[in-house]
């Protein structure tokens, strides 16, 4: 299996993971730019760049109110912080200057955001199907009744099918 490091010192990352946090942070690029421009603020005319950091916090911020507006929200098992209190706090940090999202801890919300979504979210879903798919907890005993009483309750479908 081919790996990738990034930075010396880092650990050696799997390419094929490597490829979906990729994808993951293409998809948070491009919600950010669709909603600078939702603002009125194209990126070409935005002038000078924005903290890397400010942008993982800012794109964090938009995927929680896309999960929040696609009703996800509430079924996410860990705890996040709520959307208007992510907002507020971005706004705060934004205001005291772009030294606030300088250094590797300078992005939690989006370290919180993207473990959610690393743990419970379909990683191929957004590519194969335009949509968020969040994955359940669930017991193999009760998968195993639910197919078990899905196959009982199919069990003359066939014989429907194959009628003329």
């Amino acid at each position: 299996m081919a790996t990738r490091s990034r930075r010396p010192g880092t650990p050696e990352v799997p390419a094929d993971l490597a490829a979906i946090a990729y994808g993951y942070g293409n998809r948070l690029a491009n919600v950010i730019v669709l909603w600078l421009d939702s603002q009125g603020k194209p990126v070409e005319e935005s002038g000078e760049p924005a903290p890397l950091h400010y942008l993982l916090e800012l794109g964090s911020v938009l995927q929680l109110a896309l999960w929040h507006s696609a009703g996800i929200a509430d079924h996410l098992p860990t705890e996040l912080p709520s959307l208007n209190k992510a907002k507020d706090n971005l706004k705060k940090r934004a205001a005291r200057g772009p030294e606030e999202f300088e250094g590797p801890q300078s992005a939690p919300l989006f370290a919180k955001v993207f473990l959610v979504w690393w743990e419970h979210f379909a990683w191929h879903a957004p590519d194969l199907l335009d949509a968020e798919v969040l994955l359940g907890q669930f017991s193999e005993d009760t998968l195993v009744q639910e197919f078990a009483q899905f196959f009982w309750d199919s069990r003359h479908t066939a014989d429907i099918c194959n009628e003329e």
